[in-house]
């Protein structure tokens, strides 16, 4: 009898989740797979460092999407923005906003996001309910995930297939490695890109940095001849050539766009892409500009997801004479309650251009969402947010040319 009662009081939720999903537009696949809505409520919505935005929340399961309401149809429409998984993020209430959650990338190349209801009224109600149906999505992944890993394990060679798999033939490179009779062809999962470097990194190194590929923060790669990567990202010289590369899985293979400053490229004269079957992607700028100079993205999107990653590039132009390295003004102390914002600030000259690493006591500060590096040749700049006590400590920038070596601490 109970069972027959939650199937009765369940038909009106399907259909009111028919109706939401139906009028979901711009979504990069088919939203009836997505399933059940676990819940749905208007937010106030920060990405990164922006302003806060309106955005219409829907929590399906171990997936959250972002779209921009309209309300001015009838039934109201859903602007796909974004959809993450869950189990890319850590999720927690926000330390400085009761009523506010954040949503903290485990990798580079993702945004951090803090949402607040906004219903006013309703606030603490809706945070504690989507904090929880959240953290035990997260949790009941973990199992699942612990379980498929045991399954694996125990039936090496057994073939399933689900709705989410198919078979599809074997490339020339996986057939050489397999031989012709050795079983049905491989089966690919169909699942979200996942943005990697190409493993060539070591290609990278032409100016002498010492800096490790870690420090970069990022998963896209810069390669040519006068490239040279530093804390904040790669630098090259004018009128030499650059290529941007990176490796992205994903089943179907992922569709690549490249922004510069939110800007989308294409093909020209000096713009070149690639992308090959095996998930190998690039561009190449040839010859490069000073005005090529900023923030480049590269955005990976498929049916099941989207994942995006970026670097800084600064082009030099060589016009000066040569100089050591010296600071025009330097780091001041700072203090900051927790959950609080705090930044450093100098200004730097020489030529060449100085090669710059911040250090915290003594040892290289490796960029992140929480740390956040700039730098243009001129002015250095670091930003912590959601500053922690752990936080404190003597903060340095040292800097260097071939004619010297100097710092500043606060």
């Amino acid at each position: 009898m109970q069972k027959a009662l939650e199937l009765l009081t369940s038909v009106p939720k399907r259909a009111d989740d028919a109706i939401f999903i139906k009028n979901i537009l711009s979504y990069p696949g088919d939203a009836n797979r997505l399933g059940r809505i676990y819940r749905h409520d208007l937010f106030q919505v920060w990405e990164g460092d922006g302003d806060a935005e309106e955005r219409y929340l829907f929590l399906f399961k171990n997936k959250l999407m972002i779209t921009t309401r309209d309300d001015r149809a009838d039934p109201a429409t859903y602007t796909h923005y974004a959809t993450i998984r869950l189990d890319k993020y850590t999720i927690r209430q926000y330390t400085i906003d009761e009523d506010a959650i954040v949503l903290k990338p485990n990798e580079a190349g993702l945004p951090t996001f803090r949402i607040r209801a906004k219903d006013l009224l309703g606030q603490e109600f809706i945070r504690k309910a989507w904090l929880k149906d959240l953290t035990e999505m997260q949790e009941t992944m973990v199992v699942e995930q612990e379980t498929a890993t045991e399954a694996i394990t125990t039936t090496d060679f057994e073939m399933r297939t689900t709705d989410v798999s198919e078979y599809t033939s074997t490339s020339r490179k996986s057939s050489l490695m397999n031989g012709p009779d050795e079983g049905p062809p491989r089966k690919k999962i169909k699942s979200p890109p996942v943005i990697s470097p190409t493993g060539s990194s070591t290609s990278l190194y032409s100016g002498g940095s010492s800096i490790d590929w870690t420090t970069t923060g990022t998963t896209l790669e810069m390669q040519g001849t006068r490239v040279t990567r530093t804390q904040y990202g790669f630098r090259t010289l004018q009128e030499s050539s650059a290529k941007m590369c990176l490796k992205v899985t994903g089943y179907p293979l992922p569709e690549i766009t490249w922004y510069k400053e939110d800007q989308l490229l294409k093909e020209d004269d000096r713009h070149t892409f690639y992308a090959d079957e095996d998930g190998f992607f690039a561009m190449t700028v040839d010859p490069v500009q000073v005005e090529d100079t900023g923030r480049y993205t590269c955005v990976a999107t498929n049916e099941y997801g989207q994942a995006s990653t970026s670097a800084f590039f600064r082009v030099l132009k060589v016009e000066k004479e040569a100089a050591p390295p010296a600071f025009t003004t330097t780091l001041k102390d700072q203090e900051c309650k927790e959950g609080e914002v705090v930044s450093f600030e100098c200004d730097v000259e020489g030529w060449p251009e100085p090669e710059l690493v911040w250090l915290v006591d003594d040892q290289p500060l490796r960029p992140s969402h929480d740390f956040r590096l700039e730098y243009d040749g001129q002015n250095a700049k670091l930003e912590i947010r959601d500053a922690q006590p752990d936080d404190s400590g003597t903060y340095a920038v040292k800097i260097t040319n071939e004619y010297g070596v100097t710092e500043t601490k606060a």
